[in-house]
């Protein structure tokens, strides 16, 4: 596997691209459900770890500190994160009223809803990959030390970046838009 950062791009650049198709009112659907999950996940942050740390115990993981462990961790969180991202791109989705902005703004609006929920989603799971000190070197998808670059990237992930207040006024704000049409 290539470095961290050239895969974590593509795929925001991927998100990009599913925003460009998609149509921006979509897209800031998905981005009000993310935003809430992001505000739950930072919010609850301690009583989450307190769960996992019960799971890592009742499954048997041992020693709790290990890898492992955090495999286990980590699997709990990216699957939320992906499940809530599959669950919000499929079928009816919260989709926002109103017609799409034609010409040239239109479709740079649609790339940036789209690459903004990229950097959402796939910056939340590199940035609990990097809380858990990347258990996917388990299976020798990625080798220590970080790149400049990446070492930079990781203080700019979405939660290491907003607050929990943030992501909840993002959803707060989007909900409202959505209500007042």
């Amino acid at each position: 596997m290539g470095p961290i950062e050239v895969l974590w791009g593509s795929l925001v650049v991927v998100f990009g691209l599913i925003g460009l198709v998609r149509g921006f009112l979509k897209e800031v659907g998905v981005t009000t459900v993310l935003a809430f999950l992001l505000f739950l996940l930072t919010f609850f942050a301690k009583q989450i770890t307190q769960a996992l740390d019960m799971l890592v115990v009742l499954v048997r993981v041992s020693p709790p500190d290990s890898p492992q462990a955090n495999l286990v961790r980590y699997g709990v969180y990216a699957g939320v994160i992906i499940l809530t991202a599959f669950i919000s791109y499929q079928g009816e989705t919260l989709a926002f009223e109103g017609r799409p902005v034609p010409g040239p703004f239109g479709i740079l609006l649609n790339l940036i809803i789209g690459l903004w929920n990229g950097y959402l989603i796939i910056g939340s799971l590199w940035y609990y990959m990097h809380q858990l000190n990347y258990p996917i070197s388990l299976f020798g998808l990625f080798q220590q030390p970080l790149s400049p670059a990446a070492t930079v990237m990781v203080t700019l992930l979405p939660e290491a970046l907003i607050p929990a207040y943030g992501f909840l006024a993002l959803a707060a704000f989007l909900i409202f838009m959505r209500v007042v049409k």
